[in-house]
């Protein structure tokens, strides 16, 4: 699934001979990926971990606080993976040896 993330402009998801779904990678993960960010804090020097829904993030009073935060590390989309996206639709993932997995 990397291969086609990185080398395809369209793709199209084929299960047991069905077509599935098709579109750009960008656009399959965004539809399929949480709309959420994840956010490390170093907080008396131990990882603390927050989630937050991207709607409504810019009016957010927990989130706006943690970016003036000096307690801040990271800040990550959550985006979804093809892979994601394939099991996301078919309900089962892809193995290396066989093609699919239980």
């Amino acid at each position: 699934m990397h291969d086609a993330d990185v080398l395809c402009d369209r793709l199209a998801l084929i299960d047991n001979g069905e077509l599935l779904l098709t579109g750009s990678p960008d656009d399959l993960k965004v539809k399929y990926g949480e709309k959420k960010l994840k956010v490390t804090l170093n907080h008396d020097n131990n990882r603390v971990y927050r989630e937050f829904d991207m709607q409504g993030i810019g009016s957010d009073s927990r989130f706006l606080d943690l970016l003036k935060s000096d307690d801040l590390e990271t800040i990550h989309t959550c985006e979804a993976s093809l892979e994601d996206v394939f099991i996301s639709v078919t309900g089962h993932g892809l193995s290396p040896s066989t093609g699919y997995e239980d």
